[in-house]
């Protein structure tokens, strides 16, 4: 169909580990809601990795398409964004 625009939403994690930098294309998704879920599961799992504090989560920016969470007293971070691409 000529005309319609199509997207894909692209979920991408940069993540600090004590200063090995990690970048990771975590999913493909045909919609918000899917990729949103996916920046959702990250989360969780961030949390399970023992690096964190409770409280960093609180210190934690979350928007729609945007996730940073970071140590305060250590360089450990994640971030999240997820990327709306059209696709013909």
């Amino acid at each position: 169909m000529k005309g319609t625009n199509k997207y894909v939403y692209i979920v991408l994690e940069e993540y600090n580990n004590d200063g090995d930098i990690q970048c990771n294309v975590l999913g493909a998704y045909t919609d918000m809601d899917k990729a949103q879920k996916k920046m959702d599961e990250q989360l969780e799992n961030y949390k399970s990795f023992g690096v964190f504090e409770e409280s960093d989560f609180d210190l934690m920016s979350r928007d729609a398409d945007s996730l940073y969470v970071y140590a305060e007293c250590d360089d450990y971070y994640g971030k999240i964004d997820i990327i709306k691409q059209e696709i013909e």
